[in-house]
């Protein structure tokens, strides 16, 4: 089993952090239980680019997941940053070809736009990806963000490909909108967050690749 390295980031007073450190900590409780292996680089020092890529960081990856703010030219801690300063990103246009020949899933607004071109496959969004900036959730429904952001992770972990990690986000959108459907919620934020989110996520590269 390959190793999965974790970059994500977190910004003071930001309302996407709880959504960000929620949906880490589902990841990694769920590797552990899995006993794969995993490194989590992240926090509110990823704002500035104190944790770059390296080839010696990422060695023994197989698969890197991004969880931050993104443009179609940079992920970084900060959204004024990415747009701002791209080439202070954890990832941007100049050290991206440290990713070559790996699988990354980019939990990042509008990373498919511009970024993943040296991958071996690259799942990501091509618009907003909603729900982290929604701050009156309730708990469940902020559970149920978080269900659908770690799908094509562990659909690809547990030997799934790439395409067939990006239609299992998309059912697991589906799926939540079908029981907002049954109580009348169609009009809610909620609903709308995840049809756009089923709507925006894709991929570069293989679609045939898995990560063994």
């Amino acid at each position: 089993m390959p190793k999965v390295t974790i970059f994500y980031a977190l910004r003071p007073l930001d309302r996407t952090n709880v959504l960000v450190q929620e949906t880490v900590a589902n990841l990694t409780k769920w590797l552990k239980e899995k006993g794969i292996d995993y490194e989590s680089l992240g926090g509110y020092l990823l704002r500035k680019p104190t944790i770059l890529l390296s080839p010696a960081l990422l060695q023994h990856t197989g698969l890197v997941v991004f969880i931050s703010h993104g443009t179609p030219s940079a992920i970084c801690g900060s959204a004024f940053l990415a747009e701002s300063f791209p080439s202070l990103g954890i990832i941007n246009k100049q050290n991206e070809h440290l990713l070559k020949d790996k699988i990354v899933v980019a939990l990042s607004c509008f990373s498919l736009q511009g970024l993943g071109d040296y991958t071996k496959a690259f799942v990501g969004f091509k618009e907003r990806l909603l729900g982290r900036e929604i701050a009156d959730l309730d708990a469940d429904k902020v559970n149920d963000f978080i269900d659908t952001y770690t799908v094509p992770i562990k659909i690809l972990l547990m030997g799934g490909t790439v395409e067939e990690a990006t239609e299992h986000f998309k059912r697991a959108c589906e799926y939540y909108m079908d029981i907002a459907k049954e109580k009348g919620l169609v009009e809610t934020e909620f609903y709308k967050s995840m049809a756009r989110n089923s709507e925006s996520v894709g991929f570069k590269g293989d679609g045939t690749a898995r990560l063994f």
